[in-house]
C-alpha cells in the first residue's frame, strides 16, 4: 500500500491583518490596476523556490517538473465571519490540475488552474500555468484568462533559484488589466536537508516591492516547524501590510494537514485568519509516526531484463527489476515488518529449471531474511523444483493440502532436425570454429558429438547441484538428504511436510497467521498484508546524488536499432540504440560509472564490435569504469560485448562463454525440384550469389568463408586474452565454443565475480568513490507502444503526467532515460 503522510500544523495564538467591508469595497473598485485579485493564500507561506508538489499549481509551476509521484491538495481558509478559500489540487509526474474558490466578503469567485512543468536541462525547470476565472463582481470583464510562467533553478545541492511571471497575457479585468508582475525568490539549505530558509520578492510596476521570508525547520523525521513574515504594498492601502505566519508540522503517513493562522503588525483592525491544509502524496517519507505493515509480493511466470510491454501472440514476460527493486523496498523500509511471497508456476531455464534471473530474485528474498525481517513463502498451486527453490529462501512455506511437490532434478531434452529439413528437401551450408560451437545448433546437425555431449552433461550436472545446494541451505537440510528427494519423486503435503520439504499445509489465511507468529503479533490471525509494488520515494534533495548509469543489452545482436517484436514479443539489440544510450549515460555529468546489463546469446560479430568500440571509448576518453552484469544468458556476442569491462558480474545459473564463431544458411536447391519451382539467376560476377538460398556453397566459396570464420575465431580469442589476462593457450583451451555456467566461468577466469545487478551496481558505486551517497539511472532498451509519449517536451510532459495520475509510478529505479 503506498504511503500516506499526514502534517498537522497549528499555532496557538494568530491575529492576521484586518478586514473591513468598507476597505474592501473601495479595494473592489479599484481592481482593474490589480495584480492578481485571485492569488491564493497559499502563496503566503509557500516560496517559488520550495514548491514541487501540487502547491506548485498555485505558487510555480515549474516545480510540477520535479516530483515523479501523485500529489494532491485540499483545505479550507477561515477569515472573519466566512470561509474565505478552499483550495483543490491534483498534481502528476510534470502537469497537474487544480480549483480555488475565493470569498473576499465583497465578491466570490472560482478559478480552474491547468499546469505543465518540465526539465530543460539538469537541474533547470519551467512550467506554465493557466487560469481561468469566473467572478461576480458587478463589473465588464469579470472573468478573466490569465497565464503564468515559472522556472526553478537547482543547480547545488544546497541551493534553489526560482522565478514566476504574472499575468503575461495581460488580461483584462475589471474595466482594466491584471498588470504583470514577477516573483524572484532564493532558498538555502545550511548543510542540512532539515533546515530550508526562503526570501522572495514580489515585483510590480510602479509599486514598492513586497517581500516575504520563512523557513522550516526539521526536529526529528516527522516533526516540523516552520514560519514566515510577509511585507506587501500591492493593496488599496497606502501602508504596507505586515503579517507573521508561524507552524508546527506533525507527519505521519502520507496526508498532510496543516492549520495555520497569522498575526499582524501594527493596523487598526484585527481579526483571526486560520486554515486547513491538507496535503497528500503517493511516496514514501519516513517519520517517526510510521505505521508498521506488512508486504505481499505475487511471483510467477517469467522474468526478463525490461520484461513485459505488448506482444499479440508472444510472451513478453514479467519486468525482473520491478520485483527485485519491490523486495529491495521491504528490506530497507522501517515500516516493512515481513513479508509474504505468493509463488505462481515459474518458467525455468533453457538448462534446468532455475534461470539465473530466477536466482537474483531468490537472493533477494534472502536479504529480507537477512534483514530481520520474517518471510513466508505460500506455495499457489504445485510445488516443483523452479518454485520449490524460490520458496527455500523463506521462513516457513505453506501450501494447499490437495498440492503435490517434488520433481527436483534437471533434464536437457535437444531436437536435432538435420533430417526433418532434408525430407522437406532443406539442406544446410554451414561452417563453426569451435568443436563445441554446434552444440546448441541444431536444425543442421543430426547427432551430438562426444565432446558436445560432456559439455551438455557437464552443464545438466552443474544445474543440478546449484539446485540441490540450494534447497538444502534454504531448508536447513544435509545435500545428501535432498539429493535423495531428488529423483524426480512426487510428494503430497502431508509428505512434503514428513521429508521437510514445506512446514504447513493452508492457504492465503493460514499463511498470514505464520507470518504474524514469526513476527510476534498478539493477534496473528489479524494480520493484513500490503502491496508496495508502486511505491515511490520522496527525495529530499534538491539536486541528485551522483549517479551510477545502467544500461540495458537485451536480444540477438543485429545490425540497424534495437527492436521489441509487437507480434510474438522477440527482442534484438541494435549497436545504434546501445551506442546512443551509452553516449548519452557518458555526457551525463551526473554518471560516475556505468553497468551494462547484458542478456544476449550473441549475433552479428560486426554489430557486436561496434557496441564493444564504444565501451572501449569510453572507459579510455571518459575515464568511467564500466562494470557488466550478465542475466539469463551472456554467450558468443554477448560475451564479446562484455569482454573488456572493468569488472564482470554473473550469476551462478549464467550461461556464458560460447567464444567461436559459426556460419549456416539453408539451401532450398532440393526444394525447389519437389515443389515444382524453377529457379533463374542471372548475374555478373562469378561468387556473387554466393549466399543465395537456391544453391550449395562450391568448395572454393567455403573454403573462402572458413578463412574468414577461422580469422574472426582468432581475433576473438586474441581479445579475450587480452581483455581477461589470460594466456592464448589457456584461451584456446576453454574458448571451442563452449557454454558455461557463471560457476564455472568464474573458475575459468573468464568473469570476475558472482552476483547479480544489484552487486555489479554497488561494485561500480564503490570503483567510482560514490557508495555512500548514489543513485541509479536506467537507459531503456525498448521503446514503449507509446515510445513518443517517452521524450522531452510539452507532448512528453502531458503524456507522462497523465500516466501518473492515472496509475503510474513504482518505478524500478530512481529514473528512467528512453534514448532511441
Amino acid at each position: 500500500m503506498k504511503r500516506a503522510s499526514i502534517f498537522l500544523a497549528f499555532v496557538i495564538c494568530v491575529l492576521s491583518a484586518p478586514f473591513n467591508p468598507a476597505e474592501a469595497a473601495a479595494a473592489a473598485d479599484s481592481l482593474g490596476p490589480a495584480v492578481s485579485p485571485f492569488q491564493s493564500d497559499i502563496y503566503s507561506f509557500r516560496f517559488v523556490t520550495d514548491a514541487d508538489d501540487a502547491a506548485a499549481l498555485f505558487v510555480n509551476p515549474a516545480g510540477l517538473g520535479v516530483r515523479k509521484d501523485n500529489s494532491k491538495l485540499f483545505g479550507g481558509i477561515y477569515q472573519y465571519n466566512r470561509i474565505a478559500e478552499i483550495p483543490l489540487a491534483l498534481a502528476g509526474r510534470n502537469g497537474g490540475i487544480g480549483y480555488l474558490y475565493q470569498n473576499t466578503g465583497v465578491y466570490t469567485s472560482h478559478t480552474y488552474l491547468l499546469g505543465v512543468g518540465t526539465k530543460l536541462l539538469p537541474g533547470l525547470y519551467a512550467g506554465t500555468s493557466l487560469h481561468w476565472h469566473h467572478s461576480d463582481i458587478p463589473a465588464p470583464d469579470r472573468s478573466p484568462f490569465a497565464v503564468d510562467i515559472g522556472f526553478l533553478g537547482r543547480p547545488h545541492r544546497y541551493v534553489s533559484i526560482g522565478g514566476l511571471f504574472r499575468n503575461v497575457n495581460n488580461p483584462r479585468f475589471a474595466g482594466g488589466r491584471l498588470e504583470e508582475s514577477f516573483t524572484g525568490g532564493l532558498s538555502l539549505r545550511p548543510l542540512t536537508e532539515r533546515i530550508t530558509l526562503s526570501g522572495q520578492g514580489n515585483f510590480i510596476d510602479k509599486t514598492k516591492p513586497g517581500w516575504l521570508f520563512g523557513g522550516r525547520f526539521m526536529v526529528v523525521p516527522g516533526i516540523e516547524l516552520y514560519g514566515s513574515y510577509a511585507r506587501d504594498y500591492s493593496t488599496a492601502s497606502p501602508d504596507p501590510r505586515e503579517e507573521f505566519t508561524a507552524g508546527i508540522i506533525f507527519a505521519l503517513d502520507r496526508k498532510a494537514t496543516r492549520y495555520m493562522a497569522r498575526s499582524r503588525i501594527g493596523g487598526e483592525y484585527d481579526y483571526g485568519r486560520y486554515g486547513v491544509l491538507v496535503e497528500t502524496a503517493d511516496s514514501y517519507k519516513e517519520s517517526i509516526f510510521t505505521p508498521e505493515r506488512y508486504a505481499g509480493i505475487v511471483i510467477g511466470g517469467t522474468y526478463l531484463d525490461e520484461g513485459g510491454g505488448f506482444a499479440l501472440m508472444g510472451d513478453t514476460g514479467k519486468d525482473l527489476h520491478r520485483v527485485l527493486r519491490e523486495l529491495e523496498h521491504v528490506r530497507k523500509d522501517p515500516d516493512i515488518k515481513g513479508l509474504i511471497i505468493m509463488v505462481k508456476p515459474i518458467k525455468g531455464s533453457f538448462i534446468g529449471p532455475v534461470s539465473a534471473n530466477l536466482n537474483e530474485i531468490r537472493k533477494a528474498v534472502e536479504k529480507v531474511r537477512a534483514a530481520g525481517k520474517p518471510v513466508v513463502a505460500l506455495l499457489k498451486e504445485t510445488a516443483w523444483a523452479p518454485e520449490l527453490y524460490l520458496a527455500s529462501a523463506a521462513d516457513r512455506i505453506v501450501m494447499p493440502e490437495e498440492s503435490v511437490a517434488g520433481m527436483i532434478g534437471v533434464s536437457l531434452e535437444l531436437n536435432r532436425m538435420k533430417r526433418l529439413f532434408a525430407k522437406l528437401g532443406i539442406d544446410w551450408d554451414f561452417y563453426t570454429a569451435g568443436e563445441y560451437k554446434s552444440s546448441f545448433h541444431t536444425p543442421y546437425t543430426d547427432t551430438t558429438t562426444a565432446v558436445q555431449a560432456e559439455e551438455l552433461q557437464s552443464l545438466v550436472d552443474e544445474s543440478y547441484r546449484l539446485l540441490v545446494e540450494g534447497i538444502a541451505e534454504g531448508r536447513g537440510m544435509s545435500v545428501e538428504k535432498v539429493l535423495s528427494l531428488a529423483d524426480g519423486r512426487m510428494f503430497n503435503a502431508k509428505e512434503a511436510i514428513e521429508e521437510g520439504l514445506i512446514d504447513l499445509t493452508g492457504r492465503g489465511k493460514e499463511a498470514k497467521e505464520e507470518l504474524g507468529r514469526l513476527a510476534g503479533e498478539e493477534r496473528p490471525d489479524k494480520l493484513r498484508t500490503t502491496s508496495i509494488a508502486r511505491r515511490t520515494y520522496r527525495e529530499e534533495r534538491w539536486t541528485p546524488p551522483p549517479t551510477v548509469a545502467i544500461v540495458g543489452a537485451y536480444g540477438s545482436i543485429r545490425s540497424g536499432k534495437s527492436k521489441r517484436d509487437l507480434l510474438r514479443g522477440g527482442r534484438t539489440m541494435g549497436p545504434e540504440t546501445v551506442v546512443k544510450q551509452l553516449e548519452a549515460a557518458a555526457k551525463n555529468p551526473c554518471v560516475k560509472a556505468i553497468v551494462f546489463r547484458v542478456d544476449s546469446g550473441g549475433g552479428s560479430a560486426v554489430a557486436s564490435n561496434d557496441i564493444l568500440t564504444e565501451l572501449r571509448r569510453i572507459q579510455e576518453e571518459k575515464g568511467i569504469p564500466v562494470v557488466i552484469s550478465m542475466g539469463n544468458i551472456a554467450g558468443s556476442g554477448g560475451y564479446w560485448i562484455s569482454m573488456y569491462g572493468d569488472a564482470i558480474f554473473a550469476d551462478p545459473f549464467t550461461l556464458t562463454g560460447s567464444i567461436g564463431v559459426v556460419f549456416a544458411k539453408p539451401v532450398i536447391e532440393r526444394l525447389y525440384e519437389k515443389v515444382g519451382i524453377t529457379n533463374e539467376v542471372f548475374k555478373a560476377g562469378e561468387h556473387s550469389d554466393a549466399m543465395s538460398a537456391s544453391r550449395r556453397l562450391t568448395d572454393e566459396e567455403m573454403e573462402l568463408l572458413g578463412g574468414y570464420i577461422d580469422g574472426m575465431y582468432d581475433y576473438f580469442l586474441e581479445h579475450v586474452s587480452a581483455s581477461r589476462k589470460i594466456e592464448m593457450d589457456e584461451v584456446k583451451r576453454i574458448a571451442r565454443g563452449r557454454v558455461y555456467f557463471g560457476t564455472q566461468a568464474l573458475e575459468l577466469r573468464l568473469i570476475d565475480k558472482l552476483g547479480g545487478l544489484s552487486d555489479a551496481v554497488e561494485h561500480a558505486a564503490s570503483m567510482a568513490g560514490i557508495e555512500d551517497d548514489y543513485r541509479t539511472v536506467y537507459y531503456k532498451a525498448f521503446p514503449g507502444l507509446f515510445w513518443h509519449l517517452d521524450e522531452g517536451g510539452i507532448t512528453g510532459a502531458v503524456g507522462r503526467s497523465l500516466g501518473s495520475i492515472l496509475g503510474g509510478g513504482g518505478d524500478p529505479f530512481d529514473e528512467i532515460v528512453s534514448v532511441y
